[in-house]
């Protein structure tokens, strides 16, 4: 047991999310049970898009918690981001982490590189959390997936990620990562907030990657305006302040009427 958290590592798993779901739907799993792998065959990505772990490379890990408020789905990935980012702090890195709301951890990238969609920045980490019913009607759970590269992916992915060794000297192993990880999760784990608090709020704001940009959502364009307590993305629009609780947000191209240009 590690901060309170059963932690079990195995070599290699087609995806640490999918095998821990399977174990809290046959009632085999309970809150505080985690699984990292070294590697993964078919790690899992949010709607359904695939994580380039299949390499020694990155931590790859998922965590058993409780679930969330219904009124609240927000606050876990980004409580669970925001530890994250954290965590990186913590080991002095030469650039910053960022959040972008709702779920993944960005670096800023050295100059002349163009990044997510010209912002300068590529990503680092995500967090993926999925509710998962266990049998006999009991409360469902959440498998709560983070996968971060210490080394950055090559290929056709190597554009839009990066690897912790850009920003960090000397590199953590990933068994380090873990446990700092681990002892950053376990408050969360134990008992999960109802809300983002004021400092938590303030510390997204500043680690924003979408801050004061003007995005679009869906079909919704407008500039971000902040995050709100229960998870929710603030967005100015020509008709007000939106509550945004789903999807995923790109720079709107140009100028967004009566908004101004993307910063």
């Amino acid at each position: 047991m590690t901060h309170g958290i059963r932690l079990e590592v195995v070599e290699m798993v087609s995806s640490t999310q999918t095998r821990l779901a399977g174990r809290v739907r046959r009632g085999s799993a309970r809150p505080g049970d985690a699984l990292r792998a070294r590697c993964q065959s078919r790690g899992k990505g949010r709607s359904g898009r695939s994580w380039n772990s299949n390499s020694h490379e990155g931590l790859w890990m998922s965590v058993v918690m409780e679930a969330p408020r219904l009124d609240a789905p927000g606050v876990l990935p980004l409580a669970l981001g925001l530890a994250a980012a954290r965590v990186i702090e913590a080991l002095g890195p030469s650039r910053r982490p960022r959040i972008k709301w709702p779920n993944d951890i960005f670096l800023d990238t050295p100059t002349g590189e163009a990044g997510w969609h010209g912002t300068g920045s590529r990503k680092v980490g995500g967090i993926l959390c999925e509710l998962q019913p266990p049998p006999g009607g009991r409360p469902p759970l959440v498998v709560a997936g983070i996968g971060l590269n210490v080394r950055r992916p090559g290929g056709p992915e190597a554009t839009m990620a990066a690897g912790l060794e850009e920003v960090l000297d000397p590199v953590p192993s990933a068994d380090e990562l873990a446990e700092r990880l681990l002892q950053a999760l376990s408050p969360l784990v134990m008992g999960l907030p109802q809300r983002l608090s004021a400092g938590e709020l303030e510390a997204l704001q500043a680690a924003s990657l979408l801050q004061g940009r003007v995005v679009q959502v869906d079909h919704r364009t407008g500039r971000v305006a902040g995050i709100d307590s229960d998870g929710a993305l603030l967005l100015e629009t020509e008709g007000g302040t939106e509550r945004i609780l789903g999807g995923s947000p790109r720079p709107a191209d140009g100028k967004a009427p009566g908004l101004g240009v993307v910063a």
